[in-house]
């Protein structure tokens, strides 16, 4: 502690006999003292993060809107999501949903024309079905199509498990589509391009599954049908090549797991004028009409 104080005391001394002009220059004995200057620093603003547009999806404004049917615990909700501005769907997609404001509804429509378009608003994002407050169905449309994944539940059940009762729903279906087809859907077009769709042949998990679409140049159908499990199925229709008129109504089996054998078979057939060849499967006479089946049980049922 002494030597401290005796060296603080002879820096003080000499430091008082400094000539004046040294003290002014901040010298002692030749050396510069340090220079203390920072620079100031500007505080970093913090970066401002992107803010979800709410109601926009792909990049198109959107109206939430709902639908509701029954009371109490019948009740049907339908929650989902509208374009702001009409947008034309794809015209090769037969399966358009929208949402009609005269009847309050959700429809699925082959198309939509001119006189329908005012009253018509487009399906465009998340879509939602509840019944009995439990979620049956839901998920995403593109201008009126089907998107992404779609999913379809059971309704409520009860179970016990370790002496308590569990409520679950179950997933009974699920699909995936993209902007209408299925997914995997192998598409071929009558341009470099890819604008004109030639032909849809709907795939699932590797094998014919869905709706089969064969198009004309001009976008209309020439042949259309269902596959199930590799198996066509229901009512197949073809058109004319030069005209947009049905040609020929082919019946399938329902469904491919029927145990009763069933043979394909021409249910109604028109020739080029449009006029009768087959109906109700049976060959039409020319110049005959084709009867009715309805008419004609009406008929027998009235002379008994």
């Amino acid at each position: 502690m002494k030597h401290f104080y005796f060296i603080s005391i002879f820096y003080l001394l000499l430091a008082i006999s400094l000539p004046s002009h040294a003290q002014e220059n901040n010298t002692l004995s030749g050396d510069t003292l340090p220079s203390m200057e920072f620079e100031q620093m500007e505080p970093e603003e913090p970066k401002k993060k992107k803010k979800v547009k709410k109601k926009v999806f792909y990049g198109l404004k959107c109206k939430r809107g709902f639908t509701k049917k029954g009371q109490g615990k019948r009740m049907t909700i339908e929650s989902f999501y509208f374009l702001k501005k009409y947008k034309e769907p794809n015209p090769y997609i037969k399966e358009i949903y929208v949402y009609d404001v005269r009847k309050q509804q959700v429809l699925k429509v082959t198309e939509i024309k001119k006189k329908e378009a005012p009253f018509y608003k487009i399906l465009h994002g998340p879509y939602k079905k509840i019944v009995q407050g439990e979620v049956v169905e839901q998920g995403i449309f593109y201008i009126g199509t089907k998107h992404g994944r779609w999913e379809k539940f059971a309704t409520k059940r009860t179970d016990e498990f370790n002496g308590e009762e569990i409520s679950y729903s179950t997933l009974i279906d699920k699909e995936k589509y993209y902007r209408g087809w299925p997914k995997e859907s192998k598409i071929t077009f009558y341009d470099p391009a890819s604008t004109k769709i030639k032909e849809v042949i709907p795939m699932e998990h590797g094998q014919l599954h869905g709706d089969y679409y064969l198009f004309k140049e001009n976008g209309d159908i020439l042949a259309q049908g269902k596959y199930i499990d590799g198996k066509k199925v229901g009512l197949w229709i073809e058109y004319h090549k030069d005209k947009n008129q049905k040609l020929r109504e082919t019946k399938y089996p329902a469904s491919p797991y029927a145990e009763e054998q069933f043979e394909p078979f021409v249910l109604t057939e028109w020739d080029e004028k449009g006029q009768l060849k087959i109906s109700r499967g049976e060959v039409v006479e020319p110049g005959k009409k084709a009867a009715d089946p309805l008419k004609e049980r009406y008929k027998r049922n009235k002379r008994k």
